[in-house]
């Protein structure tokens, strides 16, 4: 269970490092889009935007850091995507529509697949947290194949509005 909680945090971490970054270069749109999208007011939009981007590179540097701190950072994922989650569900039972702004600019609406990569972020960090052992080091061969594995999971995941897309226009 060792290797499936390291994966689990390596794909947390590669998720909120790809968040974080495409956040990160489209900061100015990032930012004007809060007060439409989170109804945060004009003069808060500037500091909701760096709190956010902010949270989401220092949880991702903690998931680096041995010890309490990575089940600390965990723990804190996993209340970030609640919340995401729970903002989302409100967005999609009130027929909003919002425009996407998880991974950076996006021209589409949230819809439930945005809803179901929280619900698998959150089933990650459950899993993390649940099986994460300091009794066993892993070797930095097995290290590399986990994080292969869950980058390719993390592109899934972060694109599965237009993976869902693709499976449907192919079947």
């Amino acid at each position: 269970m060792i290797y499936l909680a390291e994966f689990c945090r390596l794909f947390i971490f590669i998720v909120l490092v790809l968040a974080a970054w495409g956040k990160t270069n489209s900061f100015a749109r990032f930012r004007d889009s809060l007060a439409d999208t989170l109804n945060v007011p004009v003069q808060w939009r500037l500091l909701s935007a760096l709190g956010l981007v902010a949270t989401e590179w220092m949880l991702a540097a903690m998931l680096l850091i041995d010890g309490s701190w990575r089940a600390l950072a965990m723990q804190a994922a996993l209340l970030l995507f609640v919340s995401f989650a729970l903002y989302i569900a409100s967005i999609l039972i009130k027929h909003r529509l919002v425009s996407c702004h998880c991974f950076g600019w996006e021209n589409r609406h949230v819809n439930a697949y945005d809803f179901y990569r929280a619900l698998i972020l959150i089933a990650a960090c459950f899993i993390m947290l649940t099986f994460t052992s300091s009794a066993l080091t892993l070797v930095p061969a097995s290290q590399w194949l986990l994080f292969g594995c869950a980058f390719m999971l993390a592109q899934i995941t972060i694109h599965l509005p237009d993976v869902a897309a693709l499976l449907r226009h192919d079947a």
